[in-house]
């Protein structure tokens, strides 16, 4: 009987997953490239979550990953988003499920804002640094991380998903 194991069983699968994502924003940050190993580690850990949802729900949350699956590729193909990315975003919607996805999408969409704007802030700093009989381009030179706002958002969701923030 696993059923009285479950909760331990989440709370482990909810901790991998973080650490998943903190592994996945620290490598999208460093090398613009985010690994399947690590995509699966966030994929295969929801299904503690899955197997602790009403079978209804479970279908609901694998259904959105499918979706954003799909929404994400098309994105992929009109070179908007990296593949790594819409792979993340499609494993992490696992975990969100549709109770959180407008929560997520919020969160998601902050953090890509906040992201663009270091980075734009960085580049201006280096701008004024550079010698003046150089002229740097402007605006964002380099992609944005979207690995880091999906982590951040993904992080969000699931420690509300296991209560530990306000307003779960």
């Amino acid at each position: 009987m696993l059923l009285p194991y479950l909760p331990l069983a989440l709370a482990a699968a909810s901790a991998l997953a973080v650490a998943a994502l903190v592994t996945a924003a620290a490598t999208d940050i460093a090398h613009r490239r985010i690994s399947n190993r690590v995509v699966l580690v966030v994929a295969f850990s929801s299904l503690a979550l899955l197997f602790s949802l009403p079978p209804a729900e479970a279908a609901a949350s694998i259904g959105l990953a499918l979706a954003v699956f799909v929404g994400g590729t098309a994105a992929f193909a009109w070179r908007l988003v990296g593949g790594g990315d819409v792979k993340l975003l499609a494993a992490t919607a696992l975990w969100v499920g549709t109770s959180l996805f407008s929560l997520f999408i919020v969160v998601l969409s902050l953090a890509s804002v906040a992201i663009a704007l270091c980075m734009l802030a960085g580049e201006r700093w280096v701008r004024r640094t550079v010698p003046s009989g150089l002229s740097p381009e402007t605006g964002l030179r380099a992609p944005l991380p979207l690995g880091v706002a999906i982590a951040v958002a993904g992080i969000v969701a699931i420690l509300v998903r296991a209560n530990l923030l306000a307003g779960a």
